[in-house]
């Protein structure tokens, strides 16, 4: 083999070397490009991520806010309502001591035609006709049993605190308060035209 032979074919050696250096390159630079293209993506990726957890940190801290704002306000719910409740019981409590007081005497039994009848207090009357308003608003009334006196009866209706049903006369409800305010205003009418 000559030197010119040798020459060439190393020269033929180097250019497909160069040639598979080239491809290499451009597969190396393919995958560059991948890789690049990747990372680009995983970057907008983390961008929309950190977003994402600044906008449900926003949405926490709101709801964690609007949370303490309604347990304050069921604390300041509860407050009135315990106030209420304390007042209430206040006020019947003094509504019956008042009632009790100015109610009729009447004896705390009686024998009616050889029977024994013990008549409850007015303030059971009343306790039972609360009840009644409270648990069927809709039908208040209570039916007059023979061991509530009779003037104790009179009583609550003339002192409008009762009223009688109209068709049924064993029955006896609390006046209702809009109907009593109703009754008054026509009362004040009424008497300012007579004057």
């Amino acid at each position: 083999m000559s030197d010119e032979n040798f020459l060439l074919m190393l020269i033929e050696e180097m250019t497909e070397k160069q040639k598979d250096y080239a491809l290499l390159a451009e597969e190396k630079e393919s995958t560059l490009k991948k890789f690049q293209g990747e990372l680009k993506r995983c970057s907008n990726l983390q961008s929309e991520l950190e977003s994402m957890n600044l906008a449900l940190k926003k949405e926490i801290s709101s709801m964690e806010s609007k949370q303490n704002e309604e347990q304050e306000n069921d604390s300041v719910t509860k407050n009135k309502l315990k106030a209420v409740t304390d007042s209430n019981i206040i006020i019947t409590t003094k509504l019956f001591q008042m009632l009790e007081s100015n109610a009729p005497k009447v004896p705390q039994e009686a024998n009616i035609k050889g029977k024994i009848i013990n008549y409850q207090p007015i303030s059971f009357i009343l306790q039972a006709l609360l009840q009644r308003a409270l648990d069927f608003p809709k039908d208040p009334f209570i039916e007059i049993s023979e061991n509530m006196h009779q003037s104790h009866i009179e009583y609550l209706v003339t002192s409008q605190i009762a009223v009688m049903h109209p068709h049924v006369m064993n029955r006896i409800a609390l006046v209702d308060p809009m109907d009593l305010q109703s009754a008054m205003k026509t009362s004040k009418e009424e008497r300012e035209k007579a004057s």
